[in-house]
């Protein structure tokens, strides 16, 4: 049954289930959130809207290199094999720089630990992004699931991908690379607090604590959960000696992609820094004409809010990198794609946007020095 016939069917029957069959939560204060800390970790992350020295302080601590190279890595959903691609074709040109900051949000953020890891992953993540790699991530939950629980689609196959890569040898090499004084860093939404998260995951992988992999596999998640889409994911804190239960989604819900020149600067002052932010959507404009629908009309309407977002988003930050004096280099996907919503991660779709990827990093061509030409209708596929 495509995705928007199972929606509809199952708004139907939540009118007859209604909210009775859903589990309440415990309640607590806006001050134990504030307060609230992942116990036996100590500071492994911190508000992604925090001042710029506070942020920096948090999750970066002190940069070694004189050069400082970050990656962004943006949400995009099957988008992702953008990025994917674009990883791969930027080894083959033999010009990609080992990143001294990589930050991924939703789709950003699986694919980041292995940019952060380096080239010897290229061919993991065109598996992950190609054919039929990650088909089966978009797997419908059942009518009964959807009505009574939190999300359209069943996480069961996304947290078995990701646990398939999320290995002792995996955590053992982001451990390695961030006591070398790297950074991997990855954003989810806080939903009760309304405000973005940054996770130091590499302080996650170097930590004793045994729990340090399953809390790796849920930030993961809780970054690529779409709201309404993907059920959220429930992290363990505690505030005071109480322990709570914070719901935790899509980065996307506060950032499409988490770029802080500010902070960057805070950590590495008078150095110089280049920053590559990687767009996982088409962000010039895409004319079709909307079928009527309730189901056609929201997606529309959700596509351009995103995609005016993404653009606000990195506009915002290449401006403050330059004001900065940082380098700045932005990629997105410049061609329009055709995308059909029933199949969210089509493999027609993905094995478009990773060929794009590819071939524009191969020849250079992927890398915009300014945003000229963002208003400009999107070139054919």
């Amino acid at each position: 049954m495509p995705i928007q016939r199972k929606l509809l069917a199952a708004l139907a029957l939540s009118s007859f289930l209604g909210a009775c069959a859903l589990t309440p939560r415990e309640p607590f204060t806006a001050a134990e959130q504030a307060a609230a800390a992942v116990p036996g970790f100590g500071p492994v992350r911190a508000w992604g809207d925090a001042p710029a020295r506070d942020l920096a302080r948090a999750v970066l601590g002190p940069i070694p290199s004189h050069d400082v190279n970050v990656l962004a890595l943006s949400g995009g959903g099957a988008g992702g094999a953008f990025a994917a691609g674009l990883l791969d074709g930027w080894t083959r040109r033999g010009t990609r720089p080992s990143f001294d900051v990589v930050t991924g949000v939703s789709t950003g953020a699986l694919i980041a630990p292995f940019a952060f890891l380096g080239s010897a992953y290229d061919a993991t993540l065109a598996r992950l992004y190609t054919g039929d790699g990650a088909g089966g991530v978009a797997e419908p939950a059942n009518l009964i699931a959807i009505a009574t629980g939190d999300g359209l689609l069943d996480s069961g196959p996304l947290r078995r991908m990701v646990d398939s890569y999320v290995t002792p040898e995996f955590l053992a090499r982001v451990a390695a690379e961030h006591r070398r004084g790297r950074r991997l860093l990855v954003v989810s939404t806080n939903l009760d607090a309304q405000r973005p998260v940054v996770w130091d995951m590499g302080a996650i992988a170097a930590s004793p604590n045994p729990e340090a992999a399953a809390l790796f596999r849920d930030v993961l998640v809780a970054s690529a959960s779409v709201p309404a889409v993907f059920p959220p994911v429930m992290i363990a804190a505690a505030a005071g000696g109480r322990a709570i239960r914070e719901m935790h989604v899509d980065g996307v819900a506060t950032a499409q992609i988490f770029i802080r020149p500010d902070m960057i600067a805070a950590a590495a002052p008078r150095r110089r820094v280049h920053v590559w932010a990687v767009v996982n959507n088409t962000l010039p404009p895409e004319f079709a004409v909307t079928a009527k629908g309730t189901l056609p009309i929201a997606y529309r309407s959700l596509s351009t809010v995103f995609k005016a977002q993404a653009a606000a988003e990195v506009t915002a930050a290449s401006e403050t990198a330059r004001r900065l004096g940082q380098d700045f280099e932005l990629a997105y996907i410049d061609r329009a794609v055709p995308f059909d919503p029933a199949a969210p991660f089509g493999a027609s779709y993905m094995d478009k946007a990773f060929a794009i990827g590819t071939g524009e990093a191969a020849d250079g061509s992927v890398w915009h020095r300014d945003l000229a030409g963002l208003g400009e209708p999107a070139k054919p596929s």
